[in-house]
This record gives C-alpha cells, structure tokens and sequence, in this order.
C-alpha cells in the first residue's frame, strides 16, 4: 500500500539539500498539519522524550489522548528494557480476531521509550510474521542502523480511539528516502485501491496462508473432484499433544483419501511454474517420531487415521494418499499422488485456476 502521497515527495525534495534539522522539523510540520486535518478539535502538544519529538493530542470527552505524530533520530539505548512498565501497559490483547501487541512508533533498539511511543499494533506486523511485517521490519531496522537517519511515524486513524488503523512510516537516511503506509487494523474494509484478498494475505502470518490453502483445496476437491469433505484441517482434527494432523480427509470416486495441502506465498517458488508448466513439488517434512518416514507416508497417515479408520485391522492395507500445492501468488492448484515413503510426487493434471475458491469467499 502507498504512502499518503504528501509525505514522500515533501521528504525527497528536501533530502538532497536540507540539514538533518530542517527535514525533521518539516516532517513535524507536515504531521500536524494533516492531523489537525483529519482531527479539527485536537488539542496538540509537542515535546521531546528519549531520541524523539512527539506530537500528542491530549483528546477530548468523546476521543483518547493518543500520539499524533513522531520523528525520531534512532540512537543505542541507554539502558536495559523495562520490561515490567512494559507488561503492565494497558493494551488490547486482540482485535476482530487478530493477536496484537504493545508496539513501539521507535524501536526499543533504536533508544524508543515508553508513555507516547507505545500503541496496539497488530502482532504479525509487530513481529515480521507476515508479507507486510517483514517490510515493517525491514524499514525499521534501516533506521536503527543507519548513522544519522530520521525515522518519521504518522500514525493514522479513523476514528476516536487511540488504535492506530494506518501507520506511514518514512526513513531519511542522508539523501535517500524510503517510505511505506501499513495497515494496523483489518476490521476495517479495503479502500478503493485495495482487494481485500490482497489486504488478506499481505498481512497473514504462515499458519493463516496455510489455512486459507487448506480452506482452497478443500472448496476445489468438493467442486471439481466431486469429493465429499471428512475432516478439514484443524477445525475438525484437532492437534494432540502439539502433532501435525491431516490436512484434509475426503471421500472420492468411493475411496477415502488423505490430502497433505501445500500452500505457498511468501517462498521464492510462489508465483513460478517449472518449464512443464507445473508448480514446483512441495516439500514434504520428515514426520517426527518416524525415522526414514515423512509427512504423505503410510506410516505417517496411518498414525493420524485412528479416529476414522482401524489401522490395526489385519485387512488394512493403506490409504490412498495425494499432495495439494495451492500457489496464493499466481492462485493455480495441483494435485500430486505420492509414494507410499512420501518421497516421490508426480502430477495428476495440470495446475488449474484457484480463484474465488475460499468459503469466506476471498
């Protein structure tokens, strides 16, 4: 998502020829300009804590105290991190399902503080757990280790909370400028820039695009292998004692089969098909506890069958078993059979199209 639009040309103009100085002082100047804005009524106050300037807004009956506008220069903390002013801050723990937690406009590394500097950020951003965490972070750490950098949050809201929905985030390194707007906030709905399956899956963290393929292999066996759904995923075989379960058990042509679902988004084969036109094979993990074995061999799917089928019985003889890989980048799915020691995979067909093919319709 693009920077608000005033911010990068304002900071690259005067990069190439302004002092450190001027840039903050124009960065601060700009902030509180477009918040009193946004924010008529605010009651703005400026002042310094640790290596930053912050604009705080002292709120109303009707809207929270909340920081308006920082610009920092990182520097090394001067001591240990007060962990427990930290743990005692209130906070949101979770927001329309989503984890959060207490999040620093400057980096703890870069000397950041408490008071003003802390927000509910969401965690995945927080954390780097997602496409757009890792840009966070990656922005983050250029102004912590940059010599003379200025670090410039904006935090955007849009309503009367002190919960940031976006947060412009630019750092003036010399005269090289980077900026980028995050989306803290996924209750609110996408702009008319946005869609939403791109809001989705830029903020997912690994176990969310994992889901959401599980949910996409799912809708595709039903609609296109006429299946009919057993148990899906974590929401009808619930882990014991932390083991991986079966992603998908369905019931097709009259045989049950174990599915293993793939999904990938932010590996470097997303997006990529070999010279066959297929998608590269996923990778099937060594299964814990099973030497020589794998995630796809009958010994690992017999293990995690107890529930639906008598593994013990002497008529036993093996299920059926296939490897899905659903690419969220250039959205094909593929069907793989597998080897009985989950080490060999060959396609079934040729990947097909998985768009709009999520039961919450993304």
């Amino acid at each position: 998502m693009p920077i608000e639009s005033g911010l990068r040309p304002l900071l690259a103009q005067m990069a190439a020829t302004a002092s450190v100085d001027e840039v903050a002082a124009a960065a601060l100047s700009y902030g509180q300009t477009r918040y009193q804005a946004n924010t008529p009524a605010s009651q703005l106050v400026e002042f310094e804590h640790g290596p930053a300037t912050y604009l705080f807004d002292l709120g109303s009956q009707t809207r929270a105290e909340r920081t308006a506008a920082v610009v920092a220069r990182p520097t090394t903390p001067d001591g240990p991190r007060d962990a427990d002013y930290q743990r005692g801050f209130p906070t949101r723990t979770e927001w329309h399902g989503r984890a959060l937690d207490r999040g620093h406009f400057v980096a703890f590394s870069g000397g950041g503080l408490f008071g003003p500097n802390l927000f509910d950020q969401d965690r995945a951003l927080n954390r780097g757990w997602s496409a757009a965490g890792k840009r966070y972070r990656a922005l983050e750490n250029r102004a912590v280790r940059a010599t003379a950098a200025v670090l410039v949050v904006l935090p955007q809201y849009t309503d009367d909370s002190d919960f940031p929905a976006f947060l412009d985030m630019a750092v003036i390194d010399g005269p090289d400028v980077e900026a980028a707007r995050f989306r803290n906030r996924y209750d609110l709905a996408p702009d008319r820039h946005e869609l939403v399956l791109d809001v989705h899956l830029d903020g997912a963290t690994n176990a969310q695009i994992g889901g959401l393929g599980e949910e996409t292999a799912a809708i595709w066996i039903e609609s296109e292998l006429c299946g009919t759904i057993v148990a899906l995923g974590d929401a009808e075989m619930p882990r014991a004692m932390g083991r991986q379960d079966l992603d998908v058990l369905a019931i097709v042509d009259d045989t049950l089969v174990a599915f293993e679902v793939k999904t990938r988004f932010h590996s470097r084969y997303a997006g990529r098909t070999t010279r066959t036109g297929d998608l590269y094979r996923p990778r099937l993990r060594r299964a814990s506890g099973l030497v020589g074995h794998r995630q796809g061999s009958q010994s690992y799917v017999a293990r995690r069958l107890s529930d639906y089928v008598d593994t013990d019985d002497e008529d036993y003889l093996g299920v059926e078993v296939r490897v899905i890989g659903v690419d969220l980048v250039c959205f094909l799915i593929q069907q793989f059979r597998v080897d009985d020691g989950g080490r060999r995979m060959t396609p079934v067909a040729p990947p097909a199209s998985c768009r709009k093919r999520s039961r919450s319709g993304r």
